[in-house]
């Protein structure tokens, strides 16, 4: 049976779930109407990287290392109207043949359209297929039954205070085409969830160390993948193919403050690593650092340092089968020396392992992925047969996977 893998965090333990692909994801109709565009791009780091704990050009903060506050971005989307101006619901409304017609209709394209869903198109009173799509991701970014039916629980949150508008951004993985994730108004969104509402868009490439890119990409579309049936692409529609991998489709600056880094033999990396394995089971564990990356990741002025670290044997590459004393880890090293490292993720293995699938953890960079001002971390997770992409958040609370999506066998 063909497999796909996954992990779930629970600091500071980590969980294996395996889930079959065999479910097939539904395929909405795609979208016509474009999203608005971003105005901001990329900046780049130009610093060199500073000493460990050196301080940073500050910037607005109430706190000091992970648990400080930084000012998040501004919002344009339009205050939702109260429950006092919804009009009287007279009957459910739903795409049909004949399609439905009348002021409702208008009323509910005009709604979904003064909150972002510009899947309608055209207010014209008519219930069509892209009515019907709009509907449906509104359903979907309000924790609703998605059917594209307008009953009244559909009704009633429409108009409410609480209704939820789009404003959704895909991070994307543009050498393999997948949609990683979401953030709508701030908060994280499943692929799974979000993806088939995804409408086009200009993205940004996400590089630390070469100039940023702007390009359009199409609405999401299931992408072809006869085993992993759950993964949604999105294509280059115009401008030139990014080179780098990753890329956002945000209308914030994805790199507020500048990302350098730090070389692996940098002796003063070992011991916080060291200690986070340690505590984590292995008594004697030798520290095979594969990158480390500096920023002031909330924004208080001072360096944290993100590090990845793995071993198997007497490399790093994944593998069907381990021995104790073999890991893959992400931590966080803070400014204070006396802090012990945040240990974001990790797979340690104290027992051994004939047949299963350790995991790789490999860190591709720092951005703010859904524009709070903070920087997340966006790493791989491999294993013998497969292989996902993870953003992992950073709030004062500690580290948690905030998105994840991938395939394997």
């Amino acid at each position: 049976m063909r497999l796909f893998h996954t992990r779930t965090l629970a600091l500071p333990m980590i969980a294996c779930v395996l889930v079959s692909c065999a479910t097939a994801t539904p395929q909405p109709p795609q979208p016509t109407a474009a999203a608005a565009q971003p105005t901001a791009a990329a900046a780049q780091p130009t610093a060199a990287p500073a000493a460990l704990g050196a301080t940073v050009a500050p910037a607005p903060t109430d706190g000091a290392g992970l648990g400080a506050t930084v000012a998040p971005r501004p919002t344009s989307m339009p205050p939702a109207a109260s429950d006092a101006t919804a009009p009287t619901r007279t009957r459910n409304l739903l795409l049909q043949n004949p399609m439905l017609e009348g002021e409702d209709v208008r009323a509910l394209q005009d709604r979904l359209t003064k909150l972002g869903y510009a899947h309608v198109g055209t207010v014209d009173g008519v219930f069509g297929g892209q009515t019907e799509l709009a509907v449906k991701a509104f359903q979907a970014l309000n924790s609703l039954e998605v059917d594209g039916v307008v009953g009244p629980q559909t009704w009633e949150r429409l108009f409410a205070q609480q209704a939820v508008a789009y404003d959704m951004h895909a991070v994307v993985d543009i050498s393999r085409k997948i949609v990683i994730g979401l953030v709508n108004n701030g908060s994280w969104v499943k692929a799974e969830v979000g993806a088939p509402y995804l409408l086009p868009a200009t993205y940004i490439s996400l590089g630390q160390g070469s100039g940023p890119l702007r390009f359009a990409g199409s609405a999401a579309k299931p992408k072809d993948d006869p085993i992993c049936t759950w993964l949604y692409s999105v294509e280059v529609t115009d401008g030139q193919s990014p080179s780098e991998r990753f890329a956002l489709g945000a209308d914030w600056q994805p790199m507020p403050r500048p990302v350098t880094e730090v070389p692996v033999t940098t002796a003063s990396l070992v011991p916080p690593v060291e200690a986070a394995l340690q505590k984590l089971g292995l008594s004697q564990p030798k520290v095979q650092i594969t990158r480390a990356i500096q920023a002031d990741i909330d924004g208080d002025g001072t360096s944290e340092t993100a590090v990845a670290a793995t071993k198997y044997g007497e490399g790093t590459a994944p593998s069907s089968s381990a021995q104790p004393g073999d890991y893959s880890i992400l931590v966080i090293i803070h400014a204070d020396a006396t802090k012990p490292a945040t240990v974001v993720a990790s797979d340690v293995i104290t027992k051994p392992i004939e047949f299963g699938a350790p995991q790789v953890f490999s860190l591709n960079g720092l951005w703010d992925l859904n524009g709070d001002g903070r920087l997340e971390i966006l790493a791989d997770s491999d294993y013998y047969e497969g292989d996902s992409s993870v953003v992992y958040d950073l709030p004062p609370a500690g580290p948690s996977e905030a998105l994840s999506q991938g395939c394997g066998v």
